[in-house]
């Protein structure tokens, strides 16, 4: 015979902890974590299961986790950025185009010296750059 036995108890908190951490890796666009689709994933029939104990502070605790590092405010919408995330993101974009113009400027610099080498005038070539 076949074991059918629910689990019960410990054994659903476990089951449910191990549920949510993998929502919460999936993503909020995979998986979004609401109290049916837990109940599925678990292999529930009573909604009422999810009631008990701590069980319901866990699953929004979760939610709330899934949203923030998805970029998601808790009604699920796109939240603004903090003027700290926002002066952090402006620093990363400026060190990347200050790294960008010092390799643009290696570029220059290399183009020019193979110009010089093979005796072009440099001044009249590089002309339509100045205006």
């Amino acid at each position: 015979m076949k074991n059918n036995k629910k689990p019960w108890g410990k054994e659903v908190d476990d089951q449910l902890q191990q549920v949510l951490k993998k929502m919460i890796e999936e993503g909020h666009n995979l998986s979004p974590i609401t109290r049916s689709s837990v109940l599925k994933r678990l292999g529930l029939k009573s909604r009422s299961t999810l009631l008990l104990n701590n069980r319901v502070e866990l699953i929004e605790n979760a939610r709330k986790t899934q949203l923030k590092n998805a970029g998601l405010d808790e009604s699920g919408k796109k939240r603004r950025r903090t003027v700290h995330e926002q002066l952090i993101h402006c620093r990363e974009q400026l060190q990347k185009a200050e790294n960008e113009k010092k390799l643009l400027y290696e570029k220059m610099v290399a183009i020019i010296y193979n110009l010089n080498a093979k005796g072009l005038d440099v001044e009249e070539i590089m002309k339509p750059l100045r205006y």
